[in-house]
């Protein structure tokens, strides 16, 4: 009987139900699926590539100085008026100039930006129209959804490009002198977690933070989705710019043997 009754059910599968069961508002098609699917990834590998630049720097700053720690021309350097930390940070920026050069690494940063801007644009322009003229709700919301993540996503890029520059050679500049051996692969894996945390607190500031506050506040809205994207940009940047000064300052201090506080003259 069981056999049976499997035969009828899959019979009756055989044949297709009435064209109308099959179209479906809650999911864009899957021509439009692909292209959203194709800018992720291309986005994805930005972000990846932000992370890949970051390890470059920093052992390349790590690098070139704890050789020139090793050989000991580090410390006829150091004797200039910039002190260890000018001697770190010159040649720091020589090891920017040679080989794949800053200039070089920023040209090809711009141009995968404009590629994944026009990527995107082209990718949601066409579903935006199609929304419209469907009045398909749900894929105006998921093209809203895809329009607030480039919005994020692209400054976002611009700035983590400057960010895995700076604050890596600060790292590479750093840690040299707190690790002589290992100094090279303890700063890459330094790099790669402050620039991961970038990303976490950005990610949890927009997608979770956020939205509770919102949600408790009952603020809705586009406008509200477009501050979001916003605050959640400043946290990203302030995150950074707080780990480049305090790394900058201990660097500082560290290299430079700098007082935090300055020494109490005595009383005459």
């Amino acid at each position: 009987m069981v056999t049976l009754f499997s035969r009828r059910l899959w019979r009756e599968l055989q044949t297709p139900p009435p064209s109308h069961w099959t179209r479906s508002a809650a999911r864009p098609r899957s021509g439009d699926q692909t292209a959203l699917v194709l800018a992720f990834a291309l986005s994805a590998l930005m972000l990846i590539s932000g992370i890949i630049l970051s390890v470059i720097v920093v052992f390349r700053a790590a690098d070139r100085i704890a050789r020139a720690r090793e050989t000991g021309a580090f410390d006829l350097l150091a004797v200039t008026p910039g002190g260890s930390f000018g001697a770190s940070w010159a040649i720091f920026t020589a090891s920017l100039h040679s080989g794949l050069t800053l200039p070089t690494l920023t040209r090809l940063r711009l141009s995968a930006l404009r590629a994944v801007f026009l990527i995107g644009l082209l990718t949601l322009l066409p579903l935006f129209v199609t929304a419209l003229e469907s009045s398909d709700t749900t894929l105006l919301n998921d093209v809203w959804s895809w329009l607030l993540f480039y919005a994020f996503v692209l400054p976002m890029m611009y700035f983590d490009h400057i960010y895995a520059v700076v604050s890596g050679g600060l790292i590479g500049t750093l840690l040299p002198d707190y690790i002589r051996s290992e100094a090279r692969v303890v700063a890459i894996v330094a790099g790669v977690l402050l620039h991961l945390t970038g990303y976490t607190v950005a990610a949890l500031t927009g997608a979770l933070i956020l939205p509770v506050v919102y949600a408790s506040l009952g603020i809705a809205g586009w406008l509200a989705d477009l501050i979001r994207v916003v605050l959640a940009l400043a946290v990203f940047v302030l995150a950074h710019e707080a780990a480049a000064l305090l790394l900058y300052r201990a660097t500082q201090l560290r290299l430079n043997h700098l007082e935090i506080i300055p020494p109490v003259t005595p009383a005459p």
